[in-house]
């Protein structure tokens, strides 16, 4: 014997389909100071330089420390 699909009432789905006030605030794009972004973007070229030099360090190391005197 085939149950009926189950089905979400009117109601309840309408209700589902709506969002709070306080999502709808923080799912809204925010404006973003030009001068903090460019900040951000020179902190991010000045950190990701450092992670490839210490990487490139720690090959080097690694190498040295690999070979048999």
């Amino acid at each position: 014997m085939k149950k009926p699909p189950l089905t979400t009432p009117p109601a309840v789905a309408e209700i589902g389909n709506e969002k709070p006030e306080a999502d709808q605030e923080r799912d809204a794009p925010k404006k973003v100071d030009e001068s903090y972004l460019q900040q951000l973007e020179e902190e991010n070229r000045r950190l990701k330089m450092a992670v490839a030099d210490l990487t490139l360090r720690n090959q080097a190391l690694k190498l040295v420390v690999g070979k048999k005197w």
